[in-house]
């Protein structure tokens, strides 16, 4: 039979490891990408619906064995004895791990994932001229290893190949191309299936909390710089961000399950040094040799009876599970929060043999998809759980959630008191006072800590008929001293002094205003005014002993001239400093 010719081509250099599976995953890729570096070594990788399942590398690296010694998870004499049991008995090795109480299942299937992750950034780390070729639902890797697919977690792997291989370029670019619009969140991004570590997980929280431009979020110092546009990047190009095309889901959102059994292909390829013959790089897509219909033949089902009340039990159970989507992974797997990881693993294999896709029959069809969403959930929190580390940050969610609502709501009280402070500024220009009045009370409630809402609520309040003016000039004395510099309250205070009739302190302050702003009209007349009272007009005006000197305090430090300013201008600058 004539070897087939690959669908897809290209080379490390054009298009990167990590950018095939991002677009494996997107167009849920089945077949076997096929690696070949210019000494003519080959390493072929098995896609099951989009996600790694197998790997190959030239030469048998990465033995499991070895890895298992490495990580501690067994030692060198129990694998030398496993191994030649595995050999004589010609079994797989895994198998026989099991069978010796060396591993459990779930143990060794994380293991294999881990050998998986592990090829995988070998060939990521391949020369840029090596040369890559996808066969279309060819399973050149059918007759190695096990039978079974055990399919990566894609997001997961993507994720750890992102922070050892991204290309410093390719990131700049996708960064460049974000610019400064705010990062938000898509609704249905699975985050949590990237199993990021603690920082990163802080920068989702960030930005569920408070969607925010990539500037913002950097001022945040949440995790240092390069593994934030790292972050960025592969948040953008999995599409967990909502860049302006909402019609578009987060890659991962329907995963489907981690294990899934290899269907049978048509004229499956013979295994051996002659299993795909040499790619041609050029980045082209070549029709493959075989024809695949465009349509699935259809097949023949029974359909079930009317009304089956086992069926309709079931439909009933898949309803309420997905009613329990946003319930805790302690809801989901039946479990209190107390839980041990023996008890929590124990619910799951028990859940999983109800709801594992692979076990309902074809009169199930019609839920099969929502029962594949609700087992990947499952399997989701069955792994969150199960791990120390992540149950703990999965436990303190809720108290990081609480405190993102509440800054997000200290956020909009900031925000609302600006606006009334702003609306009250405007009625008091058209001498509205009742209603600026209003307006600044609801400034100062929402937002306590700025002075200037209390010295307009204190001028505001020395407009009534009958007020006490000393009580006013103390309100305001507290805010200069917080804001030496603030000059509508000094212009606030030189009045109330004014109309008190104590000139010499009234004057203070209408020259300090002048100093800090020498183009105050109205402070201007009232120094003129002054001058004109206790000089008779005819002393010169260096001749001014009845004048008191300005208050220096009114002076900036020369290191804190970026701490003058009043109004909403200062208040969004400190705002926006968070």
């Amino acid at each position: 039979m004539q070897n087939p010719l690959p669908a897809l081509t290209g080379t490390l250099d054009s298009t990167p490891l990590v950018n095939l599976l991002v677009y494996a995953l997107d167009h849920r890729l089945t077949g076997t990408l096929v690696f070949e570096q210019e000494d003519g070594q080959k390493h072929a990788v098995y896609l099951d619906d989009g996600s790694p399942a197998k790997a190959r590398l030239a030469g048998g690296g990465m033995f499991l064995g070895e890895m298992l010694v490495e990580l501690g998870k067994i030692t060198r004499a129990a694998h030398q004895s496993t191994f030649e049991q595995a050999s004589a008995d010609e079994r797989l090795y895994g198998s026989v791990l099991v069978e010796r109480g060396l591993l459990d299942e779930l143990a060794l299937r994380e293991a294999l994932r881990e050998q998986l992750a592990r090829k995988l950034d070998f060939i990521a780390s391949l020369p840029g001229a090596t040369v890559w070729g996808f066969y279309d639902r060819i399973n050149y890797l059918e007759r190695y290893g096990s039978p079974e697919n055990l399919r990566a977690k894609p997001l997961a792997l993507i994720w750890q190949l992102v922070q050892k291989h991204a290309e410093p370029a390719r990131v700049a670019e996708v960064l460049n191309r974000v610019g400064s619009r705010v990062l938000r969140l898509h609704a249905d991004a699975p985050v949590l299936r990237f199993h990021f570590g603690r920082n990163e997980q802080a920068v989702i929280e960030v930005l569920r909390a408070k969607p925010q431009p990539l500037s913002e979020l950097e001022a945040r110092d949440l995790v240092e710089s390069a593994r934030l546009a790292e972050l960025v990047y592969m948040l953008a190009v999995t599409r967990q961000l909502e860049l302006g095309q909402p019609e578009l889901m987060p890659l991962g959102s329907s995963e489907p399950p981690s294990s899934s059994k290899i269907s049978a292909l048509p004229h499956p390829p013979a295994h051996g040094t002659e299993m795909f013959r040499s790619i041609s790089p050029g980045g082209t897509r070549v029709a493959p040799s075989h024809q695949v219909s465009s349509s699935p033949a259809p097949v023949t089902t029974t359909a079930p009876p009317s009304g089956d009340p086992e069926i309709r039990a079931f439909q009933a159970e898949v309803e309420a599970k997905l009613a329990l989507q946003d319930a805790s992974y302690y809801e989901l797997l039946g479990v209190p929060e107390a839980a041990t990881s023996a008890e929590i693993q124990e619910s799951y294999l028990k859940l999983a043999k109800k709801w594992h896709p692979d076990r309902l029959g074809s009169e199930f069809d019609d839920v099969r998809e929502a029962v594949t969403r609700i087992f990947a959930r499952m399997s989701e929190a069955q792994q969150t759980l199960c791990d120390v580390a992540k149950r703990r940050d999965y436990d303190n969610r809720g108290q990081r959630a609480a405190n993102d609502a509440e800054e997000a709501e200290h956020v909009q009280r900031v925000l609302r008191a600006a606006t009334a402070f702003q609306r009250a500024e405007i009625l008091l220009k058209r001498n509205a006072l009742a209603q600026a009045e209003e307006e600044a009370r609801s400034a100062l409630a929402d937002d306590p800590s700025q002075p200037e809402y209390r010295a307009l609520l204190a001028w505001l309040e020395a407009q009534k008929p009958g007020a006490d003016l000393n009580l006013a000039i103390a309100a305001l004395d507290k805010v200069i001293s917080a804001l030496p510099n603030d000059v509508r309250t000094r212009w606030y205070r030189g009045q109330l002094y004014k109309r008190l009739g104590r000139d010499n302190r009234a004057i203070r302050d209408f020259r300090a205003i002048v100093e800090q702003d020498p183009r105050h009209v109205d402070a201007q007349r009232e120094i003129r005014l002054y001058e004109m009272r206790n000089t008779g007009g005819s002393r010169p005006p260096s001749d001014r002993p009845s004048i008191p000197p300005p208050d220096r305090s009114s002076k900036l430090p020369p290191d804190d001239k970026s701490k003058a300013g009043t109004g909403a201008s200062g208040l969004f600058s400190r705002l926006f400093k968070r």
